[in-house]
Formats: C-alpha cells, sequence, structure tokens
C-alpha cells in the first residue's frame, strides 16, 4: 500500500485533528485481552443458552416462531460480530465535514 501509515502516526494525526477542533483524545483505541474476552464469552454464552431453548420455542410457540425468530437473531448476531470485527476502513475513515463536531462543543 502506497498510503500506508503506522498505527502511531495515524494516532498522532487524530489527536492533532481533535485538538485543532478543541477537543482532547479521550477514548482508547484498543481492548485488553480479558475484555475482548469477556464480551466474547457472553456472546457465546447467549448462542449457547438460545439453542438450548429451541424446542421449548418449538413446543409453546410454534414453527413459525422459529423459523422468523432464528434468522432475525442470527442477523443480530452477526451485527454484532461486524461491529467487533477491525476492518481496515473503520481505522483510517476521517470526519466528512468538521461543521459538526463544531456544533458539539
Amino acid at each position: 500500500m502506497p498510503n500506508a501509515r503506522s498505527r502511531q502516526e495515524q494516532i498522532r494525526d487524530d489527536a492533532r485533528d481533535l485538538e485543532r477542533l478543541g477537543y482532547s483524545q479521550q477514548l482508547f483505541r484498543e481492548m485488553g485481552g480479558f475484555s475482548n474476552f469477556a464480551v466474547s464469552f457472553s456472546i457465546i454464552s447467549i448462542l449457547t443458552g438460545a439453542v438450548l431453548l429451541y424446542g421449548y420455542g418449538l413446543k409453546f410457540a410454534g414453527p413459525l416462531v422459529n423459523s422468523v425468530g432464528w434468522p432475525l437473531v442470527s442477523l443480530m448476531t452477526l451485527m454484532v460480530a461486524l461491529s467487533r470485527s477491525r476492518s481496515p476502513q473503520a481505522s483510517t475513515s476521517r470526519p466528512r465535514s468538521t461543521s459538526s463536531a463544531r456544533s458539539l462543543g
């Protein structure tokens, strides 16, 4: 990649841009190993519980709830997985305009 920058350069540039707009860097850009494990374990536990409730839903709610509910919950779970993934576009994106950032202060 011709425009590849190191992570430290990108963090410095972002902090400088925020300072120019009148903000200070307050959020950390990484998650520790334990935090990542805790979130991932919580998601897995929810999925495990959902599998156990499949028969319960089939017995009391019928096949319609399972045939509509399972794909819907699967899509929501995929959205969580996508939000947890690291995309190159998310790490290099810049705000489109500074007017909205200035109006927040």
